[in-house]
This record gives C-alpha cells, structure tokens and sequence, in this order.
C-alpha cells in the first residue's frame, strides 16, 4: 500500500520521480531491514521506489510516508482511508513498513483486492 499511494501521487502530479525526499532522525533510526542513510541525508524518489521494491527498506518507507504526508501516522491513516476506498473492509495499517503493530491488521481477500488495483 505505501507504493500504492506513492504511485498514485505520482499520477496526480503530487511529485515526480526526480523529487528528492528527505531523511528524518526518526526514519534513519528505524530497525532492519533498512538503506542505513544518516538524518539529513536525501534520496530521490525513483531511488526510494526502488529501495522499497528490493529490499523492503523500513528507514525508506518512513522517510517517503513522512514526505507524503508530513507524519507516518498521518500516511497510514491515508493508506487505511485508500484501503477502505478500493474495498478492503478488514485491514487497518499504523506505519508505512508493516513492520509488527498489534493495531496493524489485513486480510488474504483484502491483499487480492489491493493486489488486482
């Protein structure tokens, strides 16, 4: 769903894939698996696409959600209210890595309907 998101504010014109996103203290002091960059370092958003994509970078995800939408909460209650829009009734997300969260909850048929959006 973080991709999703990202992607979709790509199509609207939110950012482009040279936009460089900038790394918080919160996002570089994440857990692995991670990029390792050091607050205050940036990366370009094509190059954060691809970190998440191969490698499930959690230091990235937070960096982009926090880019996004200014928080990472704030990004997980805009990955919920897109999950709720495309039909998935069941998953409920509080971070942008999915890293464990006993309030971080999905579904097999919901991961299908986000998968087939």
């Amino acid at each position: 769903m973080t991709l999703y998101v990202v992607f979709k504010g790509l199509d609207d014109g939110k950012f482009t894939l040279a936009t460089m996103v900038p790394i918080s203290q919160r996002a570089s002091q994440q857990p692995a698996s991670k990029i390792g960059f050091k607050a205050g370092d940036s990366i370009m958003l094509q190059d954060a696409i691809l970190a998440l994509t191969t490698k499930s970078a959690n230091d990235i995800a937070t960096a982009v959600a926090e880019f996004v939408s200014g928080t990472e909460r704030n990004f997980a209650d805009e990955m919920t209210r897109t999950a709720k829009n495309l039909g998935m009734t069941r998953t409920t997300f509080r971070n942008a890595s999915g890293l464990p969260n006993s309030r971080q909850k999905t579904t097999a048929k919901d991961l299908i309907t986000l998968g087939v959006a």
